[in-house]
């Protein structure tokens, strides 16, 4: 089930940038789990620029173990060699104000050459007008980007089929407002207490890294298990890093992503996104889920 859920994820769901997109998504998601009669609520938080609407399975006040997955994208990255950088906070926060950046260049510019070529009318000045008219409402758009197996569509169809396993001590949150800032993680954290007997698994960019890693804080047990079980490179961070990227959020937490060696994220957000190792993602999710199951006991 897993290659079906990643086709239907990564194309017809593939956009989850507008209210409607969103919406699709959560109906595709939430039908079959009701089906089997596994809870799932809905959590919506209006914001003054945003609504977010997180996505909860199963019971997040009783369960030990919680995963969690971003499932929201975003708009076309513009540079398709720019990284992301699932430990660096920071550096992310650089990447989207350059891209933010390099769409105002594209409009400013098609204005000015539609401005100077006002009033012009031979034929191939009104062609050229007519292709700054495309990029001017292509950058203001700022349309959302097709190709997201990175970012986050092999997380979001690993963690569907764990939650369709309907665990009675793993719960799963699908959080909105992730892909671009830690919203939807803040909203999560929220709801949920510190508790020492609970610990958080995050999912990020699965689908073709070079190397998989298992981050965490240094010397954490937990961490260090998990990644001996997916076979994984450990990362223990120091207290610094931790305050740079979504574990500062989650006392117990991990994170589970593949990257390079200097853990960057490539491709991600562009037309290069289109690759996925099926076969270890396989291995992951057969993993998590005997993971999983040790906290049924």
């Amino acid at each position: 089930m897993l290659k079906e859920t990643l086709l239907l994820f990564s194309d017809k769901l593939s956009r989850r940038q507008t209210v409607k997109e969103k919406q699709r998504f959560i109906n595709t998601v939430a039908q079959p789990l009701l089906n089997q009669h596994i809870p799932v609520q809905l959590h919506r938080h209006p914001n003054k620029r945003v609504t977010s609407q997180n996505i909860q399975i199963g019971d997040l006040n009783h369960c030990r173990l919680m995963i969690v997955c971003g499932y929201d994208t975003a708009s076309l990255m513009l540079n398709p060699s720019a990284g992301y950088y699932p430990l660096d906070a920071a550096r992310n926060k650089r990447t989207e104000q350059r891209n933010l950046l390099t769409y105002l260049v594209l409009a400013l510019s098609a204005l000015l050459v539609i401005f100077w070529l006002a009033g012009r009318t031979e034929w191939y000045l009104l062609i050229i007008k007519l292709a700054c008219g495309a990029g001017l409402l292509f950058a203001v758009v700022m349309p959302s980007s097709r190709f997201n197996l990175n970012r986050n569509s092999a997380a979001a169809a690993v963690t569907f089929e764990l939650a369709a396993q309907h665990y009675q001590q793993t719960a799963f949150v699908f959080t909105d407002q992730t892909i671009s800032s830690y919203l939807g993680y803040q909203q999560l954290a929220d709801w949920c207490p510190p508790d020492a007997a609970k610990h958080f698994i995050l999912l990020e960019a699965l689908a073709c890294g070079k190397q998989l890693y298992v981050g965490g804080r240094a010397n954490d047990a937990f961490g260090q298990d998990l990644a001996v079980k997916l076979k994984a490179e450990y990362l223990g961070l120091t207290p610094e890093q931790v305050d740079n990227c979504s574990l500062k959020l989650f006392h117990h937490s991990v994170v589970i992503f593949t990257a390079d060696e200097h853990q960057q994220v490539t491709p991600s957000r562009s037309y290069r996104d289109q690759h996925v190792d099926i076969k270890r993602l396989e291995q992951i999710l057969d993993v998590l889920s005997q993971f999983c199951q040790t906290y049924e006991a």
